[in-house]
């Protein structure tokens, strides 16, 4: 009896670890009128950033490529500057029912980014892959394997 205590006590600590690596991701989120809420990603679903910079030429060219796209999962764009024209760049740029983070630094220190545009694919708060290479037929293959095309 005293064994099959300590055997249950040793993996109730061991799946803390697990429990508290699979926190959900937390995000300041702007609509559109400029008012931010907090939201966090689910645990389990996946969910795609966006970092980019408004004034980069493959930014925009990248931006053109996603919004051409059937996204099967949430977009969520964070620019590097400038948040409040955010959601104009994405008009302009042709992307739809995407939402504005105002966490650029603390997530691309997170996620160790190193340049833009990046789009990482999270599940939860984990990053699963990111994709630096924006040509049409590579970024597409990538996301479908992913299921996140419709």
């Amino acid at each position: 009896l005293l064994a099959i205590v300590a055997l249950g006590a040793g993996s109730a600590t061991l799946e803390r670890p697990l429990l508290a690596r699979d926190t959900a991701l937390s995000l300041r989120l702007m609509d559109r009128a400029g008012r931010v809420a907090e939201m966090s990603l689910s645990a389990r679903s996946f969910t795609l950033l966006y970092f980019y910079n408004p004034s980069c030429l493959d930014c925009k060219k990248a931006s053109a490529e996603i919004a051409r796209l059937r996204l099967a999962a949430p977009l969520i764009v964070l620019p590097d500057s400038q948040p409040e024209l955010a959601y104009d760049y994405l008009r302009r740029a042709g992307i739809r029912n995407a939402l504005v983070a105002l966490d650029y630094q603390p997530l691309a220190a997170r996620f160790k980014l190193k340049q833009v545009p990046a789009l990482y694919v999270l599940q939860g708060g984990t990053p699963q892959n990111v994709i630096l290479d924006f040509e049409p037929a590579r970024l597409e293959k990538t996301l479908r394997d992913r299921g996140l095309i419709n």
